[in-house]
């Protein structure tokens, strides 16, 4: 399976290990393109029988996810999380279940600074796994 199309990060599929580098400058904001784009992928990549691996590891060592940005749910134009979330849920809390019920082992290679939406994000992998000492929050 092919993974483009991403504006706040970059997938590599490689022997059955799809690494998911986290690119959304200047501190990896967990804003409304990042939670699309993880969206998005988390759905296409459940069906990928290809796919064994997902790891999850930011471009800009010195921040993981920094924080998340609510402007996606407070500023003019309010992203639309669509009708597909699980009962329960917002856009932000569906997103890190999307990714901690995917049927592949998920692993978040953590490094830097981790705080706000990103400690959430930061625990949906199945293996959280922090690069000590660089990995803060």
């Amino acid at each position: 399976m092919i993974y483009t199309g991403y504006s706040a990060m970059s997938v590599d599929v490689q022997h059955g290990v799809a690494t998911v580098t986290i690119d959304n400058p200047p501190l990896n904001l967990l804003d409304g393109q990042l939670i699309a784009d993880l969206r998005r992928f988390a759905a296409q990549v459940r069906t990928d029988r290809t796919a064994q691996v997902i790891i999850f590891d930011s471009a800009d060592p010195q921040f993981f996810i920094a924080h998340g940005d609510m402007h996606f749910l407070t500023g003019a134009a309010p992203m639309d999380a669509g009708d597909d979330l699980p009962p329960g849920t917002n856009v932000v809390q569906a997103i890190n279940e999307e990714i901690r019920s995917l049927p592949q082992v998920t692993i978040g290679k953590i490094a830097g600074l981790v705080r706000g939406g990103g400690n959430d994000s930061s625990s949906a992998p199945n293996s959280p796994t922090p690069s000590w000492p660089s990995a803060t929050a």
